[in-house]
């Protein structure tokens, strides 16, 4: 890909050029004179459109409540986990997100230049009991960080269901940055079924005449990582019921309450939920 070094840059396309943006570069490639896209290019093509929708879904719920800084590169790596998890159903014609795969998102860290058992030397636990509970061990050194006083720590659920997603967030726990750590828990309201992704956020702080601040943006001692995937779902061994159908039209889903546009199979080959799918059995050989 070729450099612009002109005064003005430029992002978008002019005549047979096009321009784009990459972190503080600008970039220039040509126009394709001519696409030829094979069944396996657009099957490609439809799982990352899938992918990308509910990838923005989950970051447009998260980042208002994420106090650490992500880079640009989130996007790229958080489509790439979803386009994996997407491709392991086997099921349906038409990929769909299947949550029990969703489980794969663990140990996905938001800040990719720390990673949360690097600063905190210890592995929190997870329970669903009146809510999610998030179980952080004492801890020798809370941060390593010389500057930082304080540090604050927070857990946050992301809920998704495949068409919407949202986000609770714990009550803040303050450690002292340089003394031992007593075992504490944090305590998140269990809101919605389906899946929901368990993050821990680990902020370094300042203080000063009383007041904390959080200027301590150095990237090697803020971390956010996804340390539990919780799915609630009515029957784990149906995947045809407990597909979520990213990116579908409302009429076109099974079970919304809405009227189904026709009687006969669907697009990916199921048989519409009225109807008992009975399996054929081979007779015995003799």
């Amino acid at each position: 890909m070729g450099k612009q070094v002109g005064i003005i840059p430029f992002t978008g396309r002019v005549g047979p050029l096009i321009g784009y943006r990459v972190g503080n570069r600008y970039l220039l490639r040509s126009v394709p004179a001519q696409v030829r896209q094979t069944p396996a290019m657009r099957r490609s093509a439809q799982d990352f459109g899938k992918a990308s929708r509910l990838g923005a879904s989950l970051r447009h719920a998260l980042c208002p409540q994420l106090e650490a800084r992500h880079d640009n590169t989130l996007v790229n790596r958080l489509n790439r986990s979803l386009v994996n998890i997407l491709r392991q159903d086997d099921l349906h014609r038409e990929k769909r997100f299947i949550p029990r795969y969703f489980k794969d998102l663990k140990g996905f860290s938001l800040t990719p230049y720390a990673r949360l058992w690097d600063l905190m030397q210890v592995t929190p636990t997870v329970t669903r009991e009146n809510g999610i509970q998030v179980h952080v061990p004492a801890m020798r050194e809370p941060s390593r960080y010389k500057i930082a006083t304080h540090v604050r720590m927070r857990a946050i659920a992301l809920f998704t269901d495949g068409r919407q997603s949202f986000s609770y967030a714990s009550e803040p726990m303050l450690l002292n940055a340089h003394t031992p750590s007593q075992p504490f828990t944090l305590t998140i309201p269990d809101e919605a079924p389906g899946v929901c992704c368990v993050i821990l956020e680990m902020l370094p702080l300042q203080q000063e005449h009383g007041v904390y601040y959080n200027r301590l943006a150095h990237r090697k001692h803020v971390a956010a990582e996804v340390i539990a995937v919780l799915v609630k779902s009515g029957s784990g061994d149906d995947d045809k019921r407990e597909s979520m159908h990213a990116g579908q039209r409302p009429d076109a889903i099974p079970g919304n309450g809405m009227q189904q546009r026709s009687t006969g199979p669907s697009r990916d080959g199921l048989l519409p939920p009225a109807i008992k799918r009975e399996r054929f059995h081979p007779p015995p050989l003799e």
